[in-house]
């Protein structure tokens, strides 16, 4: 989910970015063996260094269409523009 949330960070500023901390999980149900796992991300907020970012995980049944979230969460990472810059 990390991995996640840092493609859409990078995306987004298109700059190289570290998850600086998670505000919030929420864990709503497990995922069994051999269910598939989607995640998603979205930008929720923006900053003049930092963003909001809002990762979802979804469960589903291989033969099934229905899919249930098991975990949400949200972290707030910086961007490392300014450092690149400076190692150049």
């Amino acid at each position: 989910m990390d991995i996640t949330a840092a493609i859409c960070d990078q995306t987004h500023s298109g700059n190289i970015c570290v998850t600086a901390s998670i505000n919030h999980v929420d864990f709503n149900s497990a995922a069994n063996v051999g269910d598939i796992i989607l995640i998603y991300a979205k930008m929720t907020r923006a900053f003049n260094t930092s963003m909001e970012i809002l990762v979802q995980a979804y469960a589903r049944k291989v033969l099934v269409e229905k899919k249930c979230l098991t975990v949400k969460l949200i972290s707030l990472s910086w961007h490392l523009m300014k450092r690149v810059k400076q190692l150049r």
